[in-house]
């Protein structure tokens, strides 16, 4: 009976000094757009589900972009702009209490707005300070692009006017020194940018770079000696029958050397569209957008008129890519898809710049998907279909943040597809992508979302709202529905959930249940807000073929009373035997910068239900998914020759690894050689109602669309033909 005693309070006493420690311990500052310099999103101090609503504060006009947030020694503190909607205050810096939302003081930037986020640094005095940047239009129309830098206590230290038309360019801190870009916008598009590095203490400029185009809402890093900021060509659109607004095109990026400022490399994507922030995360760029294919398509309009018209399309390609910020190397390129309900085909989505946790990159859509990819194990991955607004899906633009267990999101921003849409604040669980809470916002979402403190804060168009945890213990559990679908006999199955406590202090409690052949990894839980993952092994040895089996697992807890059934469900079948056609695919010779699909099919010959994984060796190899579940499956397989050289032979292997066995689809294919490419625009003269003894003249054109020297012979098929020459030469 003594050793019980002591043993107790041995445990006891061990809890409350690690609770002690855990409230005194700081939560790290949210210095700055996404977080940190390298824009990941992620906190290593999180707050699980479900939240309450703290405060909201109206805020119209906010901007597209973080709250940031630091200690001011032993006082906490939040900063955010405006776009100065109100005439008669213009764009103002605020500083907020962050548990009231209260007004500390403002500052009053003069001309222009805020369109970004501030930034908050310490300088080598060990001072907090605050950076800001303004932009617009002075009286006399030119243009006013200046960086503020403020104590947080609203004191002015220095301000420094940027060459440029305008920035949404929050600027990064790092190593003592300030990165911060500007834009050049002549009439209605931009004509490049500038990139600077200032003096942390002076604001002085320690060089200026003159950037190939517009940084737009670019925020640079620096990322080991280089200084990493991407460009897109922009141009203001009319109404197209869907948006009147901006539209981005042409995507570089653009390393600079940190000692002189001299662009010494670069990573040309072409025809691309992306929210450019430099997302730096394990040693590797983390890109994502859409890019793009264009053609020429003939129309004939009105039908049967005789008027032909050359029109431009577009072919969306859309990807997410890990890159070697050394080299700009590709490393890892996927192509994420929507699947349309309505249409019941997949479509292209516009992705959005991602945030990244531990193994995962999530990045969102304007279609209203999220994608998970978790770099370690494929397998994981997941993607979640938003809710979808009565005229169009809602967006997930750059409004998400990540924390080790949890995803959080504002679902973004809707018009002009649902002007009465709403938009909703929700937390996944990063795992699995199940939605573990979500919050009804007053407008369609428009900021991005921070983590600081024991608060969450994200806006809408109308208010900065701020989130906390509750005060009670409340059990978690996730998820409490498992279908394991069909086990093979003779086959062992894993499957998991978590427990944790969605509210204050922590809760303790036991897993009950009662089928021998099932093991679990553990059967008690003491936790506060960390999840505690238990893994539930079932061994089908001895169970029945057809037979379906129900585990009710409970989850009870002892702190607050809270019971929980997890329900997990499966059916015992035979063994599956995987085939695949066909074992080979050759795609022939191509034109290199092309891209060619072909299919293979994937079929169980045996019993039960087949599921796998796929992996190819090359790069250039893209697979539509990593992973299936079913007896019949189409596979598209695209081989991408953005990335291959000339005239060469390639050849990559796509491995199948099944519950029903193993497989190796081999595919080759060859790049023609760069040269010579005839062009003639247009195809086809005609003429009508034409008096006899007329003579007609029309042009048209000859073009090179590649190159070394194009040679030819011009022959007319009919005598009364006559052309300006016979022969020609173009060389490019």
């Amino acid at each position: 009976m003594q050793k019980i005693l002591v043993l107790t309070i041995s445990v006891v006493l061990l809890l409350s000094s690690s609770v002690g420690y855990a409230l005194a311990e700081k939560t790290p500052d949210w210095t700055h757009m996404h977080g940190d310099a390298y824009h990941t999103g992620y906190s290593n101090h999180e707050l699980p589900p479900p939240l309450q609503l703290l405060w909201k504060k109206d805020f119209a006009g906010s901007p597209y972009a973080n709250v940031v947030a630091c200690w001011d020694g032993n006082t906490p503190k939040i900063f955010v702009g405006d776009v100065g909607m109100d005439a008669r205050t213009g764009a103002q810096l605020y500083c907020l209490e962050p548990s009231t939302g209260r007004i500390i003081w403002k500052y009053k930037v003069g001309d222009g707005e805020i369109p970004a986020s501030p930034t908050i640094y310490t300088s080598t005095t060990g001072q907090m300070r605050v950076l800001v940047v303004s932009s617009g239009i002075l009286q006399d129309r030119s243009s006013s692009v200046v960086l503020h830098c403020l104590t947080t206590e609203g004191k002015v230290i220095w301000k420094q006017k940027l060459n440029g038309s305008s920035s949404q360019s929050t600027p990064t801190v790092q190593n003592g020194y300030i990165y911060v870009a500007s834009t050049i916008f002549a009439g209605d598009s931009s004509k490049g940018g500038h990139l600077y590095k200032l003096n942390a203490e002076t604001g002085a400029t320690v060089w200026r770079t003159t950037l190939p185009d517009a940084p737009i809402v670019a925020s640079p890093s620096l990322v080991e000696g280089r200084v990493i900021i991407a460009c897109s060509h922009i141009g203001i659109g009319g109404f197209d029958g869907a948006w009147l607004g901006a539209y981005l095109r042409g995507s570089i990026y653009v390393a600079c050397d940190d000692e002189t400022g001299r662009i010494v490399d670069r990573l040309d994507y072409g025809d691309m569209r992306m929210d450019i922030f430099t997302v730096y995360h394990d040693g590797e760029l983390i890109i994502s957008g859409k890019t793009s294919q264009i053609w020429n398509e003939k129309i004939e309009w009105p039908p049967d008129s005789g008027h032909f018209y050359i029109r431009q399309r577009e072919i969306p390609k859309n990807h997410i890519a890990r890159v070697n910020p050394k080299t700009f190397s590709t490393i890892w390129r996927k192509y994420p898809r929507l699947y349309d309900m309505r249409s019941g085909l997949k479509t292209e989505i516009y992705a959005h710049s991602p945030v990244v946790s531990g193994d995962w990159i999530i990045t969102g859509s304007d279609q209203g998907m999220i994608y998970a990819y978790n770099k370690k194990n494929p397998l994981k991955n997941w993607e979640h279909q938003l809710a979808m607004g009565s005229n169009g899906p809602q967006g997930v633009r750059v409004c998400m943040a990540t924390s080790k267990n949890y995803l959080y999101l504002n679902t973004g921003d809707t018009p002009p597809n649902c002007q009465s849409c709403k938009a909703r604040f929700k937390i996944f669980d990063i795992e699995n992508g199940s939605k573990l809470w979500s919050y009804p916002l007053s407008a369609p979402g428009r900021g991005g979302v921070t983590i600081f403190d024991e608060y969450v804060y994200t806006f809408d168009r109308n208010y900065l709202y701020c989130f906390t945890r509750g005060e009670k213990p409340k059990l978690m559990v996730d998820p409490v529905d498992i279908n394991l679908g069909e086990i093979p006999k003779g086959n062992s199955e894993t499957t998991q959930f978590k427990v944790w406590n969605g509210g204050a202090g922590y809760i303790v409690g036991k897993i009950k249940f009662d089928k021998p052949y099932m093991k679990i990894s553990s059967e008690q839980f003491m936790q506060q807000s960390d999840p505690k993952t238990f893994i539930c092994t079932i061994d089908t040895t001895e169970l029945t073929v057809g037979q379906t089996y129900n585990i009710p697992v409970l989850v009870d807890c002892a702190t607050t009373g809270e019971k929980q059934f997890v329900k997990i469900y499966f059916t015992v079948t035979g063994l599956p035997i995987l085939q695949v056609t066909p074992l080979e695919i050759d795609f022939g010779v191509v034109d290199r910068g092309t891209y060619s699909e072909s299919e293979c099919y994937i079929d169980n010959i045996g019993e039960g239900t087949l599921r796998g994984e796929i992996t190819s060796d090359a790069i250039w190899c893209v697979i539509e998914y990593l992973k299936w579940e079913g007896n019949h499956k189409k596979l598209i397989i695209t081989a991408d020759t953005t990335m291959l050289d000339f005239n060469r032979n390639y050849k990559a292997n796509i491995f199948f690894e099944s519950n029903g066995g193993t497989a190796k689809v081999v595919v080759t294919i060859r790049t023609k050689q760069k040269g010579p490419k005839l062009r003639v625009y247009p195809t086809e003269l005609i003429y009508t109602d034409v008096t006899w003894g007329d003579q007609i003249t029309g042009t048209f054109a000859i073009d090179n669309a590649g190159i070394l020297t194009l040679e030819g012979i011009l022959e007319p098929s009919e005598d009364w033909v006559h052309i300006s020459t016979q022969n020609f030469t173009i060389v490019d």
